[in-house]
């Protein structure tokens, strides 16, 4: 759930109804930098929701997931534009009573809160339709490689899906360019790997060199993607029926969220160590403040045979056997 959006829209609604406002749009980007537009025109009583990661399937996802919204001509800048008719929603008049303008309100809020609350979930589904649309095709046993598909997620996030068979094979670029991001995410990858031997049933998983394409992406698809470099190279995931076929729509959610969630780990490590390391300066600190330092001036100190030995701490070095003991 994308509580940006849904934020974002109630507080559209608080502004243009609350304030009988004419128009009123709002540019904004998400976790992901993903950018989004909002409008309300008032003389058309309609609201407009534009994005910029329309992909694969994307037509049949918003018919399925949002069939109270229409797509309209795409807003400049954007690769699709959703229309919400507001007309259902009436405005209370002045001479309304008390009790009318209270149930005008809250059918307002009502209706507001049900379709922000859908939108949230936007992204989700559309990057969801992909997968949800393989794999029902793997369902159905109608597995092919017509159906391969390559996509973006973000500027530096690309997957592959190819059907074979009875197999498909899920293929994701990781690109980071932080140096500490790069190597916590060839660890969590490498881990990733060898998990597998724990896990009963598990997908077949394979990374491969920063450098080197696998064999059948290279045979598949001829795109600049394909041939570019990748910080940690390319991620491969081989799956069969018994992996999504139980519960595809989590199977799907899991897959589209893959890179949230990489993300997600490689900050709560970097979390964690900045945590141990500002927990450690600290326990430095504390042992430097409790620590007594002696005094300058002549001291005396008994020597192993018994014999006191005078030395003077922070003062001139002296010379002769006395010096030794000095610190």
């Amino acid at each position: 759930k994308n509580e940006v959006i849904e934020i974002k829209m109630l507080s559209i609604y608080r502004e243009v109804f609350k304030f009988d406002l004419p128009d009123y749009n709002m540019t904004f980007n998400d976790q992901d930098n993903c950018r989004y537009k909002m409008e309300y025109v008032q003389s058309e009583d309609k609201f407009y929701f534009s994005d910029e990661i329309f992909n694969i399937d994307g037509k049949n996802m918003i018919a399925t997931r949002f069939p109270d919204f229409k797509i309209d001509a795409t807003k400049t800048g954007y690769n699709i534009t959703l229309s919400l008719d507001c007309s259902p929603v009436d405005k209370p008049q002045e001479n309304d009573n008390k009790a009318t303008k209270n149930a005008i309100k809250q059918v307002e809020e009502d209706f507001f809160t049900k379709y922000s609350s859908q939108l949230a979930y936007f992204k989700r589904h559309l990057f969801a339709s992909p997968f949800e649309k393989i794999f029902n095709l793997g369902k159905e046993g109608k597995l092919s490689l017509d159906n391969k598909v390559e996509f973006a997620f973000s500027d530096d996030s690309i997957c592959w899906i190819i059907p074979e068979g009875d197999q498909i094979g899920v293929f994701f670029a990781i690109n980071f360019e932080n140096k500490t991001e790069k190597t916590i995410a060839k660890l969590i990858l490498t881990e990733m790997e060898v998990a597998k031997k724990h896990v009963q049933n598990p997908p077949s998983v394979m990374k491969t060199l920063d450098d080197k394409i696998p064999d059948i992406l290279a045979k598949n698809f001829n795109s600049e993607r394909v041939k570019a470099k990748y910080s940690n190279g390319i991620i491969a995931f081989t799956l069969f029926k018994r992996h999504y076929a139980e519960n595809l729509e989590r199977s799907a959610t899991m897959f589209s969220q893959f890179r949230q969630y990489l993300k997600y780990h490689i900050h709560a490590s970097m979390t964690y160590l900045h945590g141990r390391m500002r927990r450690r300066v600290g326990q430095l600190q504390k042992t430097n403040n409790q620590a007594k330092f002696e005094e300058e001036g002549k001291k005396t100190y008994r020597s192993l045979k018994g014999k006191n030995v005078e030395v003077n701490v922070g003062g001139e070095e002296e010379k002769g056997p006395k010096s030794l003991l000095k610190k």
